[in-house]
């Protein structure tokens, strides 16, 4: 028997524990008692059950997807977005992932492979390129302006250093404000990074918005390129941040938590030691 640490998909302060038997990993979704109500719940920690041995505990009712759909990374930034931002952990943790699907993504199967970028670098696009190359060789959390009015290339120079992080055996992670106005820029990617590329959106089916997360969360997908609510993404080994048009307002939350997903970037590129480019 264990105890889990619960944060609930309500304005509650505290994380709630229950009692359960089998092995339930942190990041799992679950649904639980509360009162004379069943809430779904994400387990945010787990313990051995001797540590409170005289409380009655009610248990886990239901294990709803049978695996973490948060790893370790995400919980903590959930836990510093409810103090960050004034709400529940619960209200920051749901945020993060995309509703699951009763079926469990098979493994992927890669058919479009990487080819190198076929695009040479001018003076200018190189001298940033080389800028920002280096504070990721050197693992260093460097914040970085790119300067450049649309058609200048600055989507080259995002795929030179998104090329650099997967060969550096990292990944990384573009943000966009509208998917409708970068059709281009994602068609570019595709074209280049083929079957590394996740896609992480509103406008995209359940399904693949699902997949291609999952794909994320488990290591099978390195690239993440999406909207405001992408920045959740449970990137392995994030070696570089980008924030497309970075004065953009869509990239603030008007809903609990009211987040401002540059300033979350900048918080997990910190915690990985990652430069960033706006």
């Amino acid at each position: 028997m264990k105890l889990y640490s619960v944060a609930l998909d309500l304005p509650l302060d505290d994380l709630l524990t229950y009692t359960g038997n089998g092995d339930l990993k942190e990041g799992m979704l679950v649904l639980v008692p509360l009162r004379n109500r069943i809430e779904k719940g994400i387990i945010v920690e787990v313990k051995d059950s001797f540590l409170i041995p005289d409380m009655e505990l009610k248990e886990i009712v239901e294990v709803v997807y049978p695996e973490p759909l948060l790893n370790k990374e995400q919980i903590l930034l959930g836990l510093w977005m409810s103090s960050m931002y004034i709400s529940s952990p619960g209200e920051a943790l749901f945020k993060m992932f995309p509703a699951p699907l009763k079926k469990i993504p098979p493994p992927l199967q890669k058919k479009k492979l990487i080819k190198r970028p076929d695009h040479f670098l001018n003076e200018e696009q190189d001298n940033a390129f080389l800028s920002i190359k280096e504070d990721m060789l050197r693992r260093q959390n460097g914040i970085h302006i790119l300067f450049g009015v649309t058609g200048s290339g600055k989507t080259e120079v995002y795929i030179h250093l998104i090329e650099q992080a997967i060969a550096g055996g990292g990944s990384a992670m573009l943000l966009v404000p509208e998917i409708t106005l970068t059709v281009q820029t994602i068609k570019r990617l595709d074209n280049v990074f083929g079957d590394e590329l996740a896609l992480l959106h509103s406008g995209l089916s359940g399904k693949k918005r699902f997949y291609d997360y999952i794909a994320v969360l488990r290591g099978e997908k390195k690239i993440v390129v999406g909207t405001r609510s992408a920045v959740f993404a449970p990137l392995q080994n994030p070696a570089i941040f980008i924030a497309d048009e970075d004065h953009d307002p869509s990239y603030k939350e008007h809903s609990t938590p009211r987040y401002d997903a540059r300033d979350v970037m900048r918080k997990r590129a910190r915690d990985a030691s990652s430069p960033v480019v706006f």
